[in-house]
Order: structure tokens, then C-alpha cells, then sequence
């Protein structure tokens, strides 16, 4: 997997999620035990570790891109707000690396975008709000507990908040998972790639950092101590314990 690359995750067709009856070992080397997830690879007829399969992925979709860079109607194979954060991101591949459409084990959520940068680990979903007001409105104080709300146009969207801490919940867990990765820091960020933000200060709420586009890629590239080893590191942790979505 190289480890200046943006890793835009996409599933091969030859390979299938399943859960192993027995224990088995990768191509790689790695020992997977009965209850695991894997991926069955069937043209290959071999099982391979979650890893493996994020490095197969990733080479499937270098050769997607390759195939239909040009091709008529590829600008709809992903939502445009989608295509035009990937773009982004994509323009500094060489300190940041992406794994796109987790699935939380045990749970019938997804995570859009995991980002591991310079700073540590971000979990970013994208939003397409065009030219609508976003705004933060607080509540509440005395004998009422404070709370804001995110709003968009007139649109009450606090949900989107409630949402993004579940999944950074699941980041955060997928990394305790071993001990050198649990003080690594997972921040979330709710994109809108189109919105009308405020001239003067930013929105957060619940520790949710809500931004336009340019601002999204500012924070992700903020300096830190993970070089691309360590983030290297950081994605096969995350790959093997966050696999992707099945379509």
C-alpha cells in the first residue's frame, strides 16, 4: 500500500465479506481466528485479511479511474459534493491518506470519509446545502440546560451533530483496539461544500467542527507528529477493524 497515496476505497468485484468457520492464515502472513471478517477472494480462491483487502481495493480503484477518467457520465458515479471534496483532498495526496465508506461492525451505520492527516484522524461527511444559510442558535439557560442547533436555511440539522459522534465513537474504539493508537486524536467535521457560513468565527458544536470545503482541507492538513508511517499504521488499524461497506 503506498503510503503517499489517497486511498479511495472501493470494492473489487472477485471478493466477498464473510466471517471465518475456522482459523486460517492470509497470503500476508497474518493469523485470523474462527469469527473474524474476511475476504473471500473468488477468482483467487484464497481467504485474505480485512488489510489485504483494503490493498486490493485500493488498486481497483486506481484502475477504475484509469479506465473512466473520461468516459461520459462519470461526474454522476459519486454525488458532486463527494467528487469535489475527493478532489481536494486528492490534491495533497502526499500527506494524507483516505478510506471512504466504513462499515461499523454490529451496526447497519456507515462512515462516509475516515482522513488520516499530519494531526491525527478525521471523520468528515459531506453536505450539499447550495447557497443556504448555515447557522448555529443556542438555547436554553437558568433552569434549562444550554444547547445549540445547527440550522440550514430554516432547516433544523442538529441530528447530522448527533450522528457524526457516533461514528467518531467508532473511530475512536476501532483505534483503542491496540494500546499504541488509543491517544491518537479523532476530531469530526460536517462539510458543506456549498453553504453560506458566517464572515466572522467558525461553528462547533458537540466537539463537531462544521466548515465549507476550504476549510476542511486547512484543518485535515494541520501539522502534527503522524509522518506517513504512522499513518500508514493508522489505516491498516482502521481497515482491519472498520471494513467496507457491502454493496
Amino acid at each position: 500500500m503506498s503510503l503517499a497515496s489517497v486511498h479511495r476505497i472501493t470494492r473489487p468485484p472477485n471478493i466477498k465479506t464473510l466471517v471465518l468457520r475456522r482459523n486460517t492464515t492470509c497470503g500476508c502472513g497474518t493469523r485470523m481466528v474462527a469469527g473474524e471478517e474476511a475476504g473471500w477472494d473468488r477468482s483467487a480462491f484464497v481467504v485474505r485479511c480485512l488489510v489485504c483487502v483494503a490493498d486490493a481495493e485500493e488498486a481497483a480503484l486506481d484502475a477504475l479511474f484509469s479506465d473512466r477518467a473520461d468516459a461520459p457520465g462519470m461526474e454522476q458515479w459519486v454525488a458532486e459534493h463527494e467528487q469535489r471534496l475527493a478532489k481536494r483532498l486528492a490534491q495533497h495526496q502526499d500527506t494524507l491518506q483516505v478510506l471512504d465508506d466504513r462499515r461499523i461492525l454490529g451496526s447497519r451505520t456507515s462512515i462516509d470519509h475516515i482522513v488520516i492527516g499530519p494531526s491525527g484522524v478525521f471523520v468528515i461527511v459531506a453536505k450539499s446545502y447550495a447557497n443556504a444559510k448555515i447557522d448555529v442558535r443556542r438555547g436554553g439557560g437558568l433552569f434549562v440546560p444550554v444547547h445549540s442547533r445547527l440550522v440550514v436555511g430554516s432547516r433544523d440539522k442538529t441530528a447530522l451533530i448527533s450522528a457524526m459522534n457516533r461514528q467518531v465513537y467508532a473511530v475512536r474504539t476501532a483505534l483503542e483496539q491496540n494500546e499504541a493508537f488509543a491517544d491518537v486524536p479523532v476530531q469530526a467535521l460536517l462539510c458543506i461544500v456549498d453553504g453560506v457560513f458566517p464572515w466572522i468565527g467558525t461553528i462547533d458544536i458537540d466537539d463537531v467542527h462544521v466548515r465549507n470545503l476550504n476549510a476542511t482541507v486547512r484543518m485535515v492538513q494541520t501539522e502534527g507528529e503522524y509522518d506517513a508511517p504512522a499513518r500508514s499504521q493508522l489505516v491498516r488499524q482502521l481497515a482491519k477493524h472498520l471494513p467496507p461497506t457491502v454493496r
